[in-house]
């Protein structure tokens, strides 16, 4: 369990990918980019939507899928998907996990709502070969 706190959503991007790193599984370049980018969509949406702004984050590898949960103490309804306006300025983040993201889901417990997502890395380039 990790508490809210003002820098809370770039420890969580560094820490992730700190950890995929030590596991050999840590992203590169564009998928880097969209694992920093679903990791702050779903941190924030969580600081956001729990009174208590006590998160518990989960992480696992497997092969090239990164799973990564997060799971608040609110009672908030479904993610949805929205289509925002152009000049509004919240709403896009479920969006943007749904573009990036293999695969994500949303799941109540006892404990809260967990929203989650799996992310598939791109396959290692082969070892360059000499002529």
């Amino acid at each position: 369990m990790i508490a809210a706190e003002p820098d809370l959503v770039a420890k969580t991007r560094r820490q992730v990918l700190d950890t995929a790193r030590q596991w050999g599984s840590c992203p590169t370049g564009e998928s880097a980019d969209d694992l920093r980018l679903l990791i702050s969509e779903l941190v924030t949406n969580g600081v956001r939507h729990t009174p208590a702004c006590v998160l518990t984050l989960t992480l696992v590898a497997h092969g090239r899928h990164l799973y990564f949960e997060v799971m608040d103490g609110g009672t908030g309804g479904v993610p949805v998907v929205e289509r925002p306006d152009a000049d509004q300025e919240h709403g896009r983040g479920m969006l943007l996990v749904d573009a990036l993201a293999t695969c994500w889901g949303y799941r109540q417990t006892p404990s809260g709502n967990a929203v989650w997502f799996i992310l598939t890395l791109p396959a290692p380039e082969p070892p360059a070969t000499s002529p």
